[in-house]
């Protein structure tokens, strides 16, 4: 069964070219593993590129269709120690990089309060 997250066939229809600069808030560069999980229960994995108080940009070698909602967990095998803050957030946009990987940028929305202390010390404010 393939999943309504993941643009298979017709994917190009689905995709948005990220505009120049979408995003009005400060972002800090943070190359992490973070592993996307969707809401059927599938997960892909992925790194991030940068973080702002608002979202996420990720490489991942599948796109995700814009809209789709999903749980983002940061940290690759730390997790294994301890459990990831949850984040919670919405593909605004997905491009094609090359052949295998995809730029993707995430809107948070929601955020627990072990999430956004990371989020604040991360971005050193």
């Amino acid at each position: 069964m393939t999943s309504s997250a993941f643009s298979t066939g017709s994917w190009p229809l689905a995709i948005r070219v990220a505009p120049g600069d979408r995003r009005e808030r400060q972002r800090k560069s943070l190359r992490v593993q973070a592993r996307i999980c969707l809401d059927d229960a599938s997960k892909v994995e992925a790194h991030t590129i940068d973080l702002s108080h608002h979202g996420v940009s990720i490489t991942s070698p599948r796109p995700l269709n814009e809209g789709v909602g999903c749980t983002i967990e940061l940290g690759g095998s730390a997790s294994a120690l301890a459990a990831s803050p949850a984040l919670q957030a919405e593909v605004r946009y997905c491009t094609q990089l090359c052949d295998s990987q995809f730029r993707i940028g995430m809107r948070f929305t929601s955020v627990s309060i072990e999430a956004a202390e990371l989020i604040l010390a991360v971005l050193g404010t």
